[in-house]
């Protein structure tokens, strides 16, 4: 018996690398025990519930079939018991028609010839549930596109490094106070770099969130801001687009309208005095409104406010400004 464990001990010690070998192998085979069981399991659940998501619903691409910016425009499916896609159209078609499981989509579409704006929709189908698509064609054409110039654009980054906690409500979907002034000493200097200037200083209601702006105002229809003067020696067209978003658990009503404060320009191709857009409203609670006004021969000596508008007085008219850009387009 003494032996035949001095026997035993000296065959251990001798072999450590068999023993481990012999373990990591036990451990794959649980590991792959338990993935086997795990897939299984995903599988019987796919069969049972079929699930289908399609992201975007709408679509807009430019007149050659690529989107603005020249890449290819695309969108995704997820669906765990297959897809199948069909299009209404014969000018437009998708590289994948069939799949499963989660895929991006590439759409393929002819070159718009037919010197005006086009609508096709996809549906995508997926045992019994329905998706779709719409894409809409311009006739714009990235390489003139890409000749127009940008007048102006700010998206209020650089509010990021000085951004409180937990200072994203419309992500969020609540109003929070974890805002910054932007009079405060950290921020003057960035804001003044935007060129922007306060619609009404003496409200002195703008503060800066995590990349956007907010205006607190509580009694009247009186904020906004002023677009700086922009240095060009001729006359333009542009299409000013900015996002808003109402504040409030209401939410707060917000009237805002375009203006032309001085100089040269009109909001109206037909007519040359038209200096205020039509009121626009952010309809959406806590989500972003795009928003967009044409403006019309406007020079160096022109100045755009982007303000709320309204008769009387208002309980609350609270509202977020993110993403302003004036670009140039041809008539």
């Amino acid at each position: 018996m003494k032996n035949w464990k001095t026997k035993k001990a000296a065959f251990v010690c001798s072999s450590p690398t068999r023993h481990v070998s012999t373990l990591a192998r036990l451990g794959v085979l649980l590991l792959c025990g338990l993935s086997i069981v795990a897939c299984s399991m995903d599988d019987k659940a796919d069969e049972a519930v079929p699930r289908l998501k399609v992201t975007p619903a709408v679509i807009e691409i430019a007149k050659t079939g690529t989107l603005a910016d020249g890449s290819q425009a695309t969108f995704q499916v997820t669906a765990n018991k297959g897809y199948g896609i069909t299009s209404n159209q014969t000018w437009l078609r998708v590289d994948r028609p069939q799949g499963a499981g989660w895929a991006i989509v590439t759409i393929v579409a002819d070159e718009n010839q037919s010197n005006s704006i086009r609508v096709g929709n996809f549906t995508v189908e997926s045992h019994g549930l329905q998706e779709t698509v719409m894409v809409r064609q311009t006739l714009q054409d990235p390489a003139e596109e890409a000749k127009l110039r940008t007048f102006y654009s700010e998206n209020f980054d650089w509010a990021k490094p000085f951004a409180k906690p937990n200072s994203d409500p419309v992500a969020a979907g609540a109003g929070n106070s974890n805002r910054t002034s932007v009079t405060d000493e950290k921020l003057k200097a960035a804001w003044a770099a935007t060129g922007l200037t306060d619609w009404n200083a003496a409200k002195n209601c703008i503060s800066a969130y995590a990349h956007y702006i907010h205006f607190n105002s509580n009694g009247y229809y009186d904020s906004g801001v002023v677009l700086p003067a922009l240095s060009m020696t001729d006359t333009a067209n542009a299409s000013l687009t900015f996002a808003t978003c109402s504040d409030g658990s209401g939410p707060d009503i917000v009237p805002l309208v375009v203006e032309i404060t001085e100089g040269t320009g009109s909001l109206s191709a037909d007519d040359p005095n038209v200096k205020r857009s039509e009121v626009m409203y952010p309809n959406n609670t806590w989500a972003w409104n795009p928003m967009e006004v044409k403006v019309y021969g406007f020079s160096a000596t022109t100045r755009l406010a982007i303000h709320t508008a309204g008769g009387g007085k208002n309980k609350y008219c609270r509202w977020f400004l993110d993403d302003i850009k004036l670009k140039e387009f041809k008539k």
